[in-house]
């Protein structure tokens, strides 16, 4: 074969008209497909130009400012009232509570500095939450924002990548209404803005390559680190980035591929990632009261949680295509581990291990027919396969060492996927058989699966928020001198977040995650100072709870045993009772003072 510099007749001229000619001549890339010419014309079969005209680029934002405009209008309604839809939305509440600059742990570092940022820009504006539902709601929108940007993104990559307009809406509405995304886009937890971060990162990046300037490449070394301190795990996007900003040495041939303006563009990246998440996590840590460099890096690799999630096993890797579907369709919602679904619901456990086994298989065939017809792929199909397909492998490692099932982590890997099968379908609409048929079909009925998360999404945003009033009916019944020992259900959530008292109250399962059985020692010095100052001391929601309800948290993850508190559960007594739905949650007094 003949490569291409070797032809002189080839002039740009020519090289346009082919470039027309094919748009017209090759029907097999039609509405699915780009305009490509190949070198097939000239004795090869490799790809010779990568079509990014101006033209194409307007076409692309266009998409994206509409996908934006319609999406957020659309997350902003569907915003829910419910605090514990998804885990983390009640945490904006404590910035409602102190309203003053304080930060987070390590997951999610800057999430109350966004909070407290964002609300206070919309109070410049006018807009000011009259109590904590509604400042609950406006730091939803803060999440819709991001949401809708992180579609408009999706969609205009999509379009760069297919050249098609329908795959670029419909990549964007699948992405959109997986449970996973709509859940969080319409809440108002950590996650959200730090992967619109990171999105705006990719941006940045394919930017560089059109500009050939460093300054993109800067911006998004830089934004990776804003997406770190956001929430840790979005930074494994940027390898995606990496790809994109040196994509030309992954396809041109015939150039020397490591050399000195390939290690500028990755050096540049890297030092100002590097300098980015210095700057932000120093000052956080030095807030928060590390002043040595030595207990900064200390506080940097603390991961809050590793006692009970953190491992890896043969068990979790079976369980990630059912925490796939389970994140995009809404199936098994009441879902508690497998041995308790065959248990008690074998026929929700056919459906879900036939859906899981079904869409691992379609997944498996749309990677294999782009490497089958790697040699038909245009540039930018390339390119785009490789950057999902990394950023795929990095973002799907918090999902096997973690939690297979946990709906953060899915959110990049899900963008990852609709890429590659974005790409996929431009191959196989020109197949024939079984593959032009799932072509035709798949798109579809995926469409129709994720619309069923709005079962969901909507009774969420009309439900009514009582959590609220039960967390003040708890309050009035707790001192400024007493001391409350909570769990995980709604009203101990709550009243944490919104009306405790600094010091006053104390997570149980959050302590025991951090310091397993340690905690029982300051737990119990607690108790003691506050029962001599003539405080009460309260447990809500543990001395009743049964024993293998307990061991299934914290007694096998967070090495905490049943029987440490049983000198307690013998001297409470029960004081109230509050609304959850779960159940009624009971709040016990300990001491003899009964009332019944």
């Amino acid at each position: 074969m003949t490569p291409v510099a070797e032809i002189p007749t080839l002039s740009a001229g020519m090289l346009e008209f082919a470039i027309r000619r094919a748009d017209k001549l090759l029907p097999s890339q039609s509405s699915l497909g780009p305009p490509t010419v190949t070198s097939t014309s000239f004795g090869g079969d490799t790809p010779l130009v990568c079509v990014m005209t101006d033209q194409i680029s307007a076409k692309a934002i266009r998409i994206g400012v509409a996908v934006f405009v319609l999406s957020a209008v659309v997350l902003i309604l569907l915003r829910s009232k419910d605090c514990f839809a998804v885990d983390g939305g009640f945490r904006c509440l404590d910035v409602y509570r102190r309203q003053n600059l304080f930060f987070h742990g390590n997951h999610h570092l800057l999430y109350p500095v966004n909070v407290l940022v964002w609300t206070r820009l919309l109070s410049a504006l006018g807009f000011q939450p009259g109590g904590p539902l509604e400042f609950f709601s406006t730091v939803e929108v803060m999440n819709c924002l991001a949401g809708a940007g992180c579609l408009a993104i999706l969609s205009w990559l999509t379009f760069l990548i297919t050249f098609s307009a329908r795959l670029a809406f419909g990549t964007a509405a699948g992405f959109g209404l997986t449970g996973a995304f709509i859940a969080h886009a319409t809440n108002a937890n950590e996650p959200m803005l730090a992967i619109f971060w990171s999105f705006l990162g990719i941006v940045f990046a394919v930017v560089s390559v059109k500009r050939k300037s460093v300054w993109p490449i800067l911006l998004s070394g830089f934004l990776f680190s804003l997406a770190m301190a956001t929430y840790r795990s979005a930074v494994l996007f940027a390898p995606a980035a990496l790809v994109l900003i040196i994509q030309d040495r992954l396809v041109e041939s015939g150039r020397k591929y490591v050399d000195r303006d390939l290690l500028g563009r990755i050096g540049s990246f890297t030092a100002v990632w590097f300098i980015g998440c210095v700057s932000i996590y120093a000052w956080a840590y030095s807030h928060m009261g590390d002043r040595q460099l030595a207990e900064m890096v200390r506080h940097f690799f603390v991961q809050e949680g590793a006692r009970a999630y953190l491992g890896f096993g043969i068990g979790r890797l079976l369980n990630v295509p059912l925490g796939l579907v389970r994140n995009v369709f809404p199936i098994v919602p009441d879902f508690s581990g497998i041995r308790n679904l065959l248990a008690d619901q074998k026929v929700s456990a056919v459906l879900l291990f036939s859906l899981a086994a079904v869409v691992t298989v379609i997944i498996v065939l749309c990677c294999r027919q782009v490497l089958k017809n790697w040699d038909q792929l245009h540039l930018n199909q390339r390119i785009g396969f490789l950057a999902s397909s990394v950023g795929l492998v990095f973002t799907m490692i918090p999902v096997l060492i973690w939690n297979p099932y946990y709906d953060k982590l899915w959110i990049q890997p899900f963008c990852c996927l609709s890429l590659i099968t974005a790409i996929a379908l431009t191959i196989m609409a020109r197949q024939g058989g079984y593959v032009l048929v799932l072509s035709k079909a798949v798109p579809p009925l995926v469409l129709i699966g994720v619309l069923l998360n709005l079962g969901r999404v909507i009774p969420s945003h009309t439900r009514e928020p009582y959590e609220f009033k039960e967390a003040e009916r708890m309050a009035a019944l707790v001192g400024k001198q007493d001391f409350v020992v909570g769990g995980w259900d709604t009203v101990s959530t709550m009243y944490g977040a919104l009306l405790a008292i600094d010091g006053n109250f104390l997570s149980l399962p959050s302590e025991a995650m951090l310091s397993g059985s340690n905690l029982w020692r300051p737990l119990r010095e607690s108790i003691s100072r506050t029962t001599a100052a003539g405080g009460k001391v309260y447990f809500l929601g543990l001395l009743d709870m049964p024993e293998p309800v307990w061991d299934s948290f914290l007694g096998t993850r967070c090495g905490v045993s049943y029987s440490e508190i049983d000198d307690y559960r013998a001297v409470a007594h029960l004081r109230a009772r509050f609304r959850s739905r779960s159940g009624d949650v009971l709040l016990w007094q300990l001491g003899s003072d009964r009332e019944r």
